[in-house]
């Protein structure tokens, strides 16, 4: 139960990431366009948002492949993490936020100055995203703390 939990908060986290990089302009135009939908090669929704940052940083084929490779490396860590039933949670929960700082600077070291300011505003709207998620509860998928044990 519990490493499906971080399970669905690291896909989250990632996904949440993801769709913040391609929302930035729809929240102050309405007449944007749509995100892109979901990979028809069934690498589902995040592939297509991640397609969509790749557009809106103007990534060339080498950092675009700079980013898969740090990405596929995040998820590997992460679910090798999620695998590990001796590591106590709050340990985890540290690892993680590790492994995410590591693939966001790994990325951020492949762009052009003039790209770095455009991908630090993208992921200050991923965690602005996530805060307001987890204060709304999620998506319903994972179920509120539990109250304070006073």
């Amino acid at each position: 139960m519990q490493t499906k939990l971080w399970s669905r908060l690291g896909v989250a986290v990632m996904g949440a990431g993801l769709l913040a990089a391609a929302l930035p302009s729809r929240a102050q135009d309405q007449s944007a366009p749509p995100p892109p939908p979901p990979a028809a090669d069934g690498q589902g929704p995040a592939h297509g948002r991640m397609a969509h940052m790749y557009d809106s940083l103007n990534l060339t084929p080498e950092q675009k492949e700079s980013f898969k490779q740090a990405a596929r490396a995040q998820r590997e860590k992460m679910q090798a993490l999620r695998d590990d039933n001796a590591m106590a949670p709050e340990d985890k929960r540290e690892q993680m936020k590790k492994i995410r700082r590591d693939t966001v600077e790994q990325m951020r070291s492949v762009l052009t100055d003039d790209q770095k300011p455009q991908f630090d505003e993208i992921q200050k709207q991923m965690r602005e995203h996530m805060r307001e998620r987890m204060k709304q509860g999620g998506d319903g998928e994972m179920p509120p703390p539990p109250p304070p044990s006073n």
